[in-house]
Formats: structure tokens, C-alpha cells, sequence
């Protein structure tokens, strides 16, 4: 942990707070400690919040006075102690920040970020089933960009998809999200998003099968930048991330599926190239129209081959490439 600020007073006084050292905060005046904030704008209650200080939390409130809802400023603008508590899975602050000190469980802060959002973001499901099941948050709100919480699990650090190279952890918050009322799973965000999208970008792959698998998604429409789900997972250049690409391509692409029907070879087989060039080379000999094949049927062979063996599945799905956020 490293807590970046402008002196090495207030770094002592965020330091002792995330540590619970509640000996030297004890020594520290108020006005130094209601003051004391690192390069973020986050405060002493935020860091105790956000690294499960369960009793430096509740003394900064009681015998402090530090505001439950406290908003941070500058990078983390509108985030509260409750923002971090959730985002790092500290379950026993979450509930006494809430239920001892009535903080706002559906604050907003910059963007229109909440606590409800940032638990999805980390994959932390009990904390989701507690805000929604205990304090009536609604699962299906967005941000500023229209991102709800399909789009933010796409987007779960890697780190937090667990050990697995698919990231198989994050489906049992998928299925639970996907069962709550009125949770609007096919939403497209701002930028053209879809929850496909995200979970591209994110290099997750089990959550792209989950998606398209069980609940019918195609990676046939491109963002507002023209960028498919298989486009986003190419950018990031990782050996995870192009797994999802060639996944979406051979599996979710309508038109890679059309072409593999064309030859006759299953949809798992989109990108062996030895298979396509064998299947098509008997094929175009048998519907050749010099030797009385159908004339449509030779050139339907011959763009298929085209699609699945030069374009490497891509077909429509190549596009620009450009850079998204």
C-alpha cells in the first residue's frame, strides 16, 4: 500500500489510520486530522474504511466527529468511506458504516460511481447481496455512462476473476445479477457497449461464454467507435485477451458461424486452418461449374473459405481498431 501526499504530516496521519494505529491518531489534533488528506482527496476515515479498520472507523466518528459521508476530493471527487469499503470487500465496515452511523448506501460520487457499482467492479458478491437484500439498492442502476452492473463485472480486474486463466469466479455474481428484477442485461452503454464488450476488454473469458452460451449473445454489433467485442479483446495484446478474441470469432460471430455452416464444419473449428483448407478444397471440386456444379454455391465455398481461412473469421468484424476507454 502506498499512500501518496503533499507532506509527511498527513502521510503519518493516513498511514496510522490504515494501519488502525489508534495510539498515534490519538496524539494527532483534530484540526490536523479532519484536514489530513492524500493526493486523491481521500481523508483519514477513508483509508481506515477501505483497509477494514473496524475500530479506527468507529472511533474517527464517534470521539472524532469525521462525517460518515465525508466526500473525497480531486481524483476520487463524491467518494465516501463506505465507496472503499465496498470496493475492497470489508464486509463488517460496510455494515457499520451503514447500519451504526447511517451512511448513504446509494451516495454518488464522480460519474455517478457508486458503492453498489464499485463491489461489482471487485467481484465482491456478499456485499452486493447485503446493499441489494438489506438497504433495498437497486441493482439495475447506471452511471453517468449509462454503465450498469453487467458492464462493471466485464470489467473486474484480473486479479479479482479468480485463479483459473478463464476467470470462472466471476460467474455466480453474473447469475445472481442476471436474476434480480429488472436488471437490464442487453443495455448498451454510452460508448455502444454491451455487458460483451466489457467482458472482452476485461480479458474474461468464462464470463464471454456465460453471456453468449446461456443467455444469447452475439458479437454481431460494432460500438459507436466501430469496434467489436473481439476488436476490444485484440487491443490489449495479451495472451488471455486474444484467447476471448478467438472465442468470439469462432463462436459468437454470426458470420463466422454462417461460413462454417457453408463448408460443413463445426463452429469450433473456425480457426483450424488445416480442416478449412481440406474441407474446401474437396468442396470446391465438387461444385466446381466447370464439372456442372451450382455457379452460387462454388462462390458461397469461396467466400466462406475467404472469411474463415485469409480474414481469420473477422469478415465485417475487421475494423479500424480504434482505441476505446
Amino acid at each position: 500500500m502506498r499512500i501518496k501526499c503533499s507532506t509527511d504530516g498527513a502521510h503519518a496521519i493516513l498511514e496510522a489510520a490504515a494501519d488502525g494505529n489508534l495510539d498515534f491518531l490519538a496524539q494527532v489534533s483534530d484540526a490536523d486530522l479532519h484536514q489530513a488528506r492524500c493526493l486523491s482527496g481521500c481523508t483519514a476515515l477513508h483509508w481506515a474504511a477501505g483497509c477494514n479498520q473496524v475500530d479506527t472507523v468507529r472511533a474517527l466518528i464517534q470521539h472524532r466527529l469525521l462525517d460518515v459521508d465525508v466526500a473525497a476530493s480531486r481524483k476520487a471527487r463524491g467518494r465516501t468511506p463506505l465507496h472503499y469499503a465496498c470496493r475492497n470487500g470489508c464486509r463488517v465496515v460496510v455494515k457499520l458504516l451503514i447500519e451504526t452511523f447511517g451512511a448513504d448506501p446509494n451516495v454518488k460520487a464522480k460519474h455517478g460511481v457508486t458503492p453498489f457499482q464499485l463491489a461489482v467492479w471487485r467481484n465482491n458478491a456478499d456485499i452486493c447481496r447485503y446493499l441489494v437484500s438489506s438497504h433495498d439498492v437497486d441493482p439495475s442502476q447506471v452511471n453517468n455512462f449509462d454503465c450498469g452492473a453487467m458492464h462493471w463485472l466485464g470489467i473486474a480486474p484480473i486479479d479479482r476473476a479468480g485463479s483459473d486463466e478463464d476467470g470462472m469466479a466471476l460467474i455466480p455474481l453474473a447469475s445472481w445479477l442476471v436474476s434480480q428484477i429488472d436488471l437490464k442485461l442487453y443495455a448498451r452503454q454510452r460508448q455502444g457497449h454491451s455487458a460483451l464488450h466489457k467482458a472482452a476488454w476485461g480479458g474474461h473469458l468464462a464470463l464471454c461464454r456465460y453471456l453468449h452460451e446461456v443467455h444469447a449473445f452475439w458479437d454481431d454489433t460494432p460500438d459507436l467507435a466501430g469496434n467489436y467485442a473481439a476488436d476490444l479483446a485484440d487491443m490489449a495484446q495479451t495472451l488471455r485477451h486474444a484467447k476471448v478474441a478467438t472465442y468470439l470469432r469462432e463462436s459468437c460471430s454470426r458470420e463466422s458461424s454462417e461460413s462454417c455452416a457453408v463448408l460443413g464444419i463445426p463452429e469450433g473449428e473456425a480457426s483450424n486452418d488445416a480442416l478449412i483448407r481440406r474441407v474446401y478444397l474437396t468442396a470446391v471440386k465438387d461444385h466446381h461449374p466447370d464439372k456442372g456444379g451450382d455457379e452460387s454455391r462454388f462462390h458461397a465455398i469461396q467466400n466462406a473459405y475467404r472469411h474463415l481461412s485469409i480474414n481469420q473469421g473477422r469478415g465485417i468484424l475487421q475494423t479500424s481498431r480504434v482505441e476505446t476507454s
